[in-house]
């Protein structure tokens, strides 16, 4: 498994407390995308927050997006969002033009409507396996694409996905390169992506998040976790 920078998170903490900006801002990663024990939505607010006042663009527009649908008990505050946005404009990233709806972790959705498409780019292995039969089991209909040479085809083909589930070690050693190939669609430039991996270095996970993901599980993956993020993003 590839862990976390060689920088244990104690030591990582230590430097976001002590004010360096990098820190600040993957810190609020790992509690957004639930990767510690203690995880929460309100420390990666605070620490994102902290960041972008610091200049990390990045940072602002997590915050926002966490402003903008609620979380966990947090309830919307657009005009906090709008703020950040344009502190994240300001700092040189383009805001985007337009965001996928979807129901927050606090309002989940209240049906599944049976057919819907979810892309799995994975190597096949049991964890396919796995993902598969929650989607079926769930009302959904998976799709897989097990080399990256197929990806182009199957996104021209089936442009009504409405999640994605990828393990970006099917690009190693450039582990973005999937994100990037997929955000280079123009119907799938804000459709809900779910990283389902073993990877846990803060660098990667930085790099991810420049390409607007939507969560990150970790392999071995947790029962219903994969079926409970579908539901959440795609409805």
């Amino acid at each position: 498994m590839v862990r976390y920078e060689k920088k244990p998170f104690s030591e990582l903490l230590k430097s976001a407390h002590e004010g360096d900006r990098d820190a600040k801002s993957s810190v609020g990663l790992l509690h957004e995308l639930g990767l510690l024990k203690d995880s929460d939505i309100r420390e990666a607010l605070k620490w994102f927050e902290e960041a972008a006042n610091d200049g990390d663009p990045i940072a602002a527009i997590s915050a926002a997006e966490i402003y903008r649908h609620g979380c966990d008990g947090l309830s919307p505050d657009p005009r906090k969002a709008d703020q950040l946005y344009e502190l994240a404009e300001s700092l040189g990233f383009e805001r985007p033009e337009k965001r996928v709806p979807r129901p927050t972790p606090h309002e989940p959705s209240k049906e599944v409507i049976v057919g819907k498409k979810m892309l799995i780019i994975d190597k096949p292995g049991s964890y396919v396996t796995q993902m598969k039969q929650e989607l079926v089991g769930t009302g959904y209909k998976p799709i897989e694409v097990h080399d990256l040479r197929e990806l182009p085809k199957t996104l021209t083909l089936h442009q009504d996905i409405h999640c994605i589930f990828v393990d970006l070690t099917i690009s190693a050693p450039n582990f973005v390169q999937v994100l990037a190939a997929i955000r280079k669609f123009k119907a799938f430039k804000t459709t809900p992506i779910v990283v389902v991996t073993e990877i846990t270095d803060i660098n990667v996970i930085k790099k991810a998040k420049g390409y607007n993901i939507n969560g990150w599980i970790l392999k071995p993956i947790k029962e219903q976790l994969v079926a409970g993020a579908a539901k959440r993003l795609a409805g």
